[in-house]
């Protein structure tokens, strides 16, 4: 197992359940940052004899992950089952060591063809769906998953069967929506965080959702959380999914690209899925008048707490008719809230974000003040402030999602940062780090650092602000925007300049 810790990496995080907006937030994920006392090792977090399953649990997750031997795995995943019936570790180890013994029977009987290149396809999709069980990637960041669509290199002559199988495409279909139950462990391993004792072995319908979703419209299922995979979500979960994508597969028999796409919509999969189909639809095919009643039909029907995402894709192709609503339901607090939708799992967070950043770019001058009065408030404990101004940071430097290709950006409302420039509130300090988490120069933050970069970056002119250098001189390349911001004429670079 690759159990080392990544240490001191920037890693761009997001609401769990954003479609396609990122709101930057650093976070350093580093030893150096955790106390002296708090250990990366996993099984410093038990005791008794919970740790003493956790052990042969990881041993039978190292066997089988870095060495490829399942019998020896197996035996490890069965002494947790017999030893520590109680562990939390027991019902899954019990399991896999039963598939792990038949996959050690199936490998005695099965034979190698001597040149799998050479196959057929029907016969090359199935030695694929036999090699998942030798797919062995590992999760190179945390949070976040493990890809099986990851290049390892071949080890011991053997591809990755899951690249494969996505390069033989629309064939490899019917095969891989066949091994959806198929709950066989693969030599992948995912986890939430290094340090938690927790490991998900992913089993062969983990590969073949993962497959799917790179080759059918939507991709069906999505994760919850960073913990999430299709093999340990529950039953009913994992059936709806593979309802839909069976009934979606029978009914995209002899259909074009367009109506397949349409029918994944139809097929509703999920607020995120479905925005995903819709956006390529009009944008990748010409749908825009049908995809733009569609999603007014689902400003009616789908949850109120969708309806920024909705409306956000409709001002995307004009039609912003619904955004004084969603700004209405933000200043009124109605997406404050820690709800779970079936296709959502922080509905709220994601409503609160999409409100803003629409309110920041297809907004009015009467809505963006709205917005900001209702930030500044002597009581925040939603951080509104905070939200509204890293929105519009985040927005103007495009981090994690990029402005439209078609935004008129006059539109922006600059002068919201430009506001900021005289603020000196430390927020906090940049630093690098080197492989080893030691820190090797480090600077402040300010709230004016923040607008300022931002500026320049959207106007794309170069004020020489640097964020690494002194206060000082951060304060002259400031002083140089504000001189550019104030020669503007009033109809200049920003319509709501004035």
């Amino acid at each position: 197992m690759r159990d080392k810790a990544v240490v001191g990496c920037y890693t761009m995080v997001r609401h769990d359940s954003m479609r396609r907006l990122l709101i930057p937030s650093f976070l350093i994920i580093a030893c150096a940052c955790f106390s002296a006392d708090l250990s990366m090792d996993p099984g410093s977090r038990l005791s008794g004899n919970e740790k003493k399953a956790w052990e042969a649990f990881f041993a039978g997750v190292n066997c089988l992950q870095d060495k490829g031997d399942r019998m020896q795995a197996a035996v490890f995943f069965e002494q947790v089952a017999k030893e520590f019936p109680e562990s939390r570790y027991a019902e899954d180890s019990k399991e896999l060591g039963g598939l792990l013994r038949q996959m050690v029977n199936e490998d005695k009987e099965w034979k190698e063809p001597p040149n799998p290149v050479a196959l057929p396809t029907d016969r090359k999709v199935a030695y694929y769906i036999y090699h998942l069980r030798d797919v062995n990637c590992y999760q190179g960041s945390w949070p976040g998953m493990c890809s099986v669509l990851t290049d390892f290199g071949e080890k011991q002559g053997v591809p990755n069967a899951a690249m494969k199988l996505k390069e033989i495409g629309e064939p490899a279909v019917p095969a891989l929506i066949g091994v959806l139950e198929d709950r066989r462990p693969i030599r992948s391993v995912g986890f939430w965080r290094i340090y938690d004792p927790a490991r998900t072995v992913l089993r062969y319908q983990d590969a073949a959702i993962e497959i799917l979703g790179g080759l059918l419209p939507a991709s069906f299922y999505r994760r919850g959380s960073t913990a999430a995979y299709f093999s340990i979500e529950s039953v009913e979960v994992r059936q709806r999914v593979i309802g839909s994508i069976k009934s979606w597969y029978l009914g995209s028999i002899g259909k074009t690209e367009v109506e397949k796409k349409w029918l994944a919509v139809a097929a509703a999969p999920g607020i995120f899925q479905e925005l995903n189909v819709l956006e390529d639809l009009a944008f990748a095919h010409g749908q825009e008048e049908r995809v733009l009643a569609t999603l007014r039909q689902m400003c009616a029907q789908k949850p109120p707490l969708q309806l920024p995402q909705i409306s956000y894709l409709m001002c995307e192709l004009g039609d912003c008719s619904e955004v004084g609503a969603v700004v209405s339901a933000y200043i009124a607090g109605k997406y404050d809230v820690g709800t779970k939708l079936p296709d959502d799992s922080a509905p709220g967070a994601n409503a609160c974000d999409y409100a803003l950043r629409q309110a920041v770019l297809y907004g009015t001058d009467s809505q963006r003040i709205a917005i900001q009065r209702n930030a500044q408030r002597t009581n925040d404990p939603l951080n509104k402030e905070s939200a509204l101004f890293g929105m519009l940071v985040g927005t103007a430097s495009e981090e994690g999602a990029k402005i439209p290709r078609a935004y008129d950006r006059s539109r922006f409302p600059l002068k919201m940062l430009v506001a900021a420039l005289d603020n000196k509130l430390v927020c906090g300090n940049g630093s690098e780090w080197t492989a080893d988490g030691s820190q090797h120069s480090t600077w402040t933050i300010r709230r004016c650092d923040e607008a300022a970069k931002a500026i320049q970056k959207f106007t794309g002119r170069e004020f020489g602000f640097d964020e690494t250098k002194s206060d000082a001189e951060k304060d002259k390349a400031i002083g140089r925007i504000l001189n550019w911001w104030n020669g503007l004429p009033a109809a200049g670079l920003n319509q709501s300049r004035t």
